[in-house]
């Protein structure tokens, strides 16, 4: 999860909007890994990109998962700590396919997430339907 302080809180630069919230600093709670998302939008004949900062894989799931017709990724990073990825430092890391698997053995769902240097994480999400994810499915393949 994110979190932000209120000294943190800008004015958002759509003065006439006031549901919008703009931070200049965000937080995070754990040392665990989270995702950048950068968005394609194609709206009357223009393109706007978007980027995303996603707390956790079941969130990045769900976002996948409603992402229009008139939008697509442009890329997809997973941010690691440094346990994760065995150095001294948060690494972005170029996601080239996320999918899930089923481990036979005990029923679990787990995210494989495929790195372009060949690594593969695998994670596992709380707020992961069971019912609604009990085949593997692919959810994100790089598009080059």
């Amino acid at each position: 999860m994110f979190f932000t302080q209120p000294a943190a809180e800008c004015r958002s630069s759509m003065p006439l909007d006031r549901t919008i919230k703009c931070w200049g600093v965000v937080e995070r709670d754990l040392e665990t890994p989270w995702f950048h998302v950068c968005l394609q939008l194609h709206e009357d004949g223009f393109d706007f990109g978007h980027t995303l900062l996603v707390a956790d894989i079941g969130q990045l799931d769900a976002l996948l998962g409603q992402i229009p017709k008139d939008a697509s990724v442009r890329s997809l990073m997973m941010v690691t700590p440094p346990w994760m990825n065995h150095s001294q430092h948060w690494r972005m890391e170029r996601v080239v396919r996320l999918h899930t698997s089923l481990v036979e053995a005990s029923a679990d769902i787990t995210f494989r997430i495929e790195i372009d240097c060949g690594i593969t994480y695998t994670l596992h999400s709380l707020s992961l339907a069971r019912e609604a994810a009990l085949k593997p499915r692919c959810i994100y393949e790089e598009v080059l």
